[in-house]
């Protein structure tokens, strides 16, 4: 009797543990996009989930961040019968699409990169760069190797041929070496368009003027407004372009 009390307590517990590591696996779905009050920021961070290296459920790394948040942000893929999502570990953000970009904290801009290094790159292929603010381009495969040129994050390079870890590339007309893991096929830019307006000055008729006048003003006052675009690229080419909102500041 007691064997089997111990055995029972053994099968609740056990089922118990599974259900509670269900429950913290399951994301929120909280839509990580830049919000209308969230296109200003003070400091950037970036991070590549790799859908063949960083899968949670084969008990893989996580993937870290490059930047700002570099030193405590992860992400993971994880996958089950029913769904399949990237995630970051602040909040448990479902990931949409590659470069997705959102806020954490109150000032820091995060975009997350999915790729899938299991799929070999092709030559001449167009690759963009996932790594906060550039990558260094260098002359031997090697994190150790002399600097020949620099990349901008989401801008391209073209793949010459992929060996180990590392790519040799064409960027800015020069040949190099860089890191696999910080190249992806999808970016997507959310870009801000400034305009700044002057007040128009509305000229009013009256009758009830004092001698020697002719007529009144009234002036309104300047300001600016900030237009936010999505812009979705695929191996360089654009996709997608979208204005997805407008912020209209006046001035005082």
């Amino acid at each position: 009797m007691k064997r089997n009390l111990k055995k029972l307590g053994q099968m609740i517990l056990g089922t118990s543990i599974a259900a509670l590591l269900i429950i913290t696996l399951i994301p929120e779905k909280a839509h990580a996009e830049l919000k209308k009050d969230d296109y200003l920021f003070r400091s950037t961070c970036a991070i590549v989930i790799d859908k063949h290296k960083n899968n949670i459920t084969k008990h893989q790394p996580k993937a870290t961040a490059t930047g700002a948040c570099a030193g405590d942000l992860r992400g993971y893929y994880f996958k089950d019968d029913t769904d399949s999502f990237y995630t970051i570990d602040r909040g448990y953000f479902d990931i949409k699409y590659s470069g997705e970009p959102f806020i954490i904290g109150t000032d820091t801009k995060v975009v997350v990169y999915l790729t899938d290094s299991s799929k070999k790159l092709k030559k001449n292929q167009i690759m963009h760069v996932a790594k906060d603010k550039k990558i260094n381009v260098r002359k031997t495969a090697s994190a150790k190797g002399k600097i020949v040129t620099s990349v901008k994050q989401d801008k391209t390079v073209k793949v010459v041929y992929e060996k180990g870890g590392w790519v040799k590339v064409i960027a800015n007309k020069k040949y190099g070496w860089v890191p696999r893991k910080y190249l992806v096929n999808t970016v997507t830019i959310n870009t801000v368009e400034k305009k700044i307006y002057k007040a128009t000055t509305n000229y009013v008729k009256t009758d009830s003027l004092l001698k020697g006048e002719k007529e009144v003003w009234i002036k309104g006052k300047d300001g600016k407004t900030a237009t936010i675009y999505k812009t979705r690229y695929v191996n360089g080419k654009r996709v997608y372009k979208k204005a997805y909102f407008k912020v209209t500041e006046q001035q005082k």
